[in-house]
């Protein structure tokens, strides 16, 4: 969608407003646009995908202590087929902007305390979020979710991207983490990364773009956020979480990870794959 169909969007919500849109940088994804109305400064989430349910993620994370952007305003717009979400926007900048290490350690200290808040939120069921009553999971198991999230890995060893014995070693972490029990499902960011944590101020100011959420095994979440992290930010962000955590779970997870970036930024062409692949070769030389 381009930004001027956002503003008619928004122009029909509020006919008499000043309405400004522009297309959003700094963490956010293609369907979400800045925006202000009547000097209100505004991220619009502009989807076919029904939004009720990431608003209420959006509360339900708040009310376990996640600094979130406050809400705004919600509707479907039945003649572009479209849903909208308005929250305010999230005062600062992401974490990836801050280069002194004593300030980036201390946030992300900061930041894994407030993961460890997040995963204090049960859900039932697991993987893509619903909502009926409450928030919950689509799929009756962990291994569900993610026999339904796997991606074909032998392509990478026919392009020569993977051998043939890492192959086997990736298959062998997948059976022993479907193998094994997950039974208490919490909420999971399932994108919490330093594009998507703000800090102002030397302070954690929010966590943005909660549209990966599901319910599901807390490593994951915790994984998918050690992937981008070297080994003395892994261990502050850990004593941040403040929680007790099964780290060779945790490994397994990241593993998968580092494949699934690997094979995405390779089928996308995208100039993060070399960095990318070495990551994932790293898993196989320890």
């Amino acid at each position: 969608m381009k930004s001027s169909q956002a503003r008619t969007i928004l122009e029909k919500r509020y006919p008499s407003a000043i309405v400004t849109v522009s297309e959003a940088t700094s963490g956010y994804s293609t369907e979400v646009f800045y925006c202000e109305v009547n000097g209100e400064k505004l991220y619009a989430r502009i989807t076919t995908d029904n939004l009720f349910v990431l608003r209420q993620v959006y509360e339900v994370a708040q009310q376990a202590g996640v600094p979130v952007s406050k809400y705004y305003d919600s509707w479907h717009d039945t003649e572009y087929g479209c849903f909208v979400l308005l929250r305010h926007v999230v005062v600062g900048a992401p974490l990836n902007a801050v280069s002194d290490p004593t300030d980036r350690h201390r946030l992300l200290r900061s930041f894994g305390t407030i993961l460890g808040n997040m995963h204090t939120i049960p859900l039932s069921g697991f993987g893509t979020l619903t909502a009926a009553d409450e928030l919950c999971g689509t799929y009756e198991s962990w291994h569900g979710y993610l026999q339904a999230w796997q991606k074909p890995w032998e392509d990478l060893v026919t392009e020569k991207l993977l051998t043939d014995s890492h192959l086997d070693q990736i298959k062998n972490i997948y059976q022993k983490i479907i193998a094994r029990t997950v039974d208490t499902p919490v909420l999971l960011h399932n994108d919490f990364h330093g594009g998507h944590l703000f800090v102002e101020g030397n302070q954690a100011a929010g966590v943005i773009d909660f549209s990966k959420a599901i319910a599901g095994d807390a490593c994951w979440d915790i994984a998918k956020s050690l992937y981008y992290l070297d080994q003395q930010e892994r261990k502050i962000f850990l004593a941040g979480y403040g929680r007790s955590v099964d780290y060779e779970r945790v490994i397994d997870y990241e593993i998968l990870i580092a494949l699934d970036k690997t094979i995405w930024s390779h089928q996308e062409g995208l100039d993060i794959f070399p960095r990318c692949h070495k990551q994932l070769q790293t898993y196989f030389e320890v």
